[in-house]
């Protein structure tokens, strides 16, 4: 999808702000100028986030679906009024006057009094929504309930995050909110933004920070959680710079041949590597050495086994019980002379002469004795019952106790290192 095309939720803070002295009412107000290149500034507003929604509809063309505002009963709520511009009738003044009045309240403004104003300010926003959540600033899943209440789970949509105002722990709870509620809510990207008051004197022009580094680690950490718990590198390594790797992902997926187009791969890597700060070079090493062991592999057995390791390690036991069971087969196929191990009737050969060793109907060869025969007649039930649902004889323990299928892997591996060095 285009950057262009995805719906905005704009998220912002209010704070207390700070009075004006000497006037009856207002905060103090400033100018804010955004990092682009006609550098834009802003219209003196004591709220910085009234400014960023102007700007991103207005200069960035972006659709602003929802507005959500997070503050406390005592935030200056009433700012909200330079929304309306000129355009202010006696009952939209009157209610503002309330509003002000309230923020004053040892309890602040009301809920009631809040929605009401909600409902006011969000006629002059088009055909975006605003809401006014009131939270209690100590009661920490409230920003995260409300974020899942309001975020759509319909479509993706591109999340402006403004970190401005608001008491200073407020915008850690609702970044980690972020993270964690992208695991269930289409959130493709994060922009944040800052206006940065303090970096410029009172009478000066204040500078607005985007802060493009947060997005990149947002983006970066998504792509390197799916690898860690998927095996899915693609998407990571877009990321950071290395495209179309989607084809070999699927050839080793897919038990192909591919060490040529491994290699390639894990020489980009490495160029990365040799240039890219230290955050990216640790996740970059961790994949490239996870391809790298598969290079140095010569048979297709091997590398099946290496994967159904690395699989099992990221807890996907049916992708490594099968691997490890395929293995087992083609491995039996060299011991027998097969090559043509990829071919149906060519496996049932090799799958048969092995069982008939276990049989009795043939000489222990492949297989050294009766122990190591029903460790894989085990395994084989095992993968049959798992891959079909079916119940596996006496065998249902392995399916139903993790430790006891786990326990059952590892043999097998040992069981198929000894194979091995006889093949070899």
């Amino acid at each position: 999808m285009n950057k262009k095309e995805l719906d905005v939720i704009l998220i912002s803070l209010i704070g207390k702000g700070k009075k004006v002295k000497d006037k009856a009412k207002g905060y103090q107000k400033t100018k804010y100028k955004f990092p682009d290149d006609k550098g834009t500034v802003s219209e003196e507003t004591a709220f910085f986030g009234k400014e960023l929604f102007k700007y991103l509809k207005e200069n960035l063309k972006l659709n602003i679906k929802q507005w959500i505002i997070f503050g406390t009963s005592t935030s200056c709520w009433s700012e909200m009024i330079e929304l309306a511009g000129m355009d202010i009738d006696n009952e939209l003044e009157n209610l503002y006057y309330k509003v002000f009045e309230e923020e004053d309240n040892e309890d602040g403004v009301s809920k009631f009094t809040l929605k009401e104003w909600e409902g006011a300010i969000g006629k002059y926003l088009g055909e975006s929504s605003i809401h006014f959540i009131d939270v209690d600033p100590t009661k920490y899943s409230s920003f995260i309930n409300a974020l899942i209440e309001l975020i759509p789970a319909d479509k993706e949509y591109k999340i402006v995050f403004d970190l401005t105002h608001g008491y200073r722990h407020m915008p850690f709870v609702i970044s980690f909110s972020l993270v964690y509620i992208a695991n269930f809510k289409k959130i493709k990207e994060i922009d944040v933004y800052y206006g940065a008051f303090e970096m410029a004197p009172n009478n000066e022009v204040k500078p607005v920070l985007k802060i493009d580094f947060i997005n990149e680690l947002y983006s970066l950490s998504t792509a390197y959680n799916i690898y860690e718990k998927l095996g899915y590198f693609p998407l990571f390594l877009e990321n950071i710079g290395i495209k179309d790797s989607d084809n070999v992902y699927f050839k080793l997926e897919m038990n192909r041949s591919l060490k040529r187009n491994l290699q390639k791969l894990i020489e980009e890597l490495k160029e990365k590597e040799k240039n890219f700060e230290p955050y990216l070079k640790e996740p970059i090493r961790k994949i490239r050495e996870d391809l790298m062991s598969l290079t140095n592999l010569k048979y297709l057995d091997e590398r099946m086994v290496e994967r159904a390791i690395f699989y099992f390690e990221k807890k996907q036991y049916l992708k490594s019980l099968i691997l490890l069971y395929e293995a087992m087969i083609i491995l039996a196929g060299r011991f027998y002379k097969i090559s043509d191990y990829l071919n149906y009737e060519e496996r049932e050969k090799i799958r048969h002469k092995a069982k008939s060793e276990i049989w009795g109907e043939a000489p222990w060869a492949f297989f050294n004795n009766e122990e190591e025969g029903e460790l894989f007649n085990r395994l084989e039930y095992i993968r049959n019952a798992a891959v079909h649902g079916s119940n596996p004889n006496n065998n249902q323990a392995y399916l139903e106790d993790n430790e006891k299928f786990q326990n059952l892997f590892f043999q097998c591996i040992n069981l198929y290192n000894k194979l091995k060095k006889r093949v070899d």
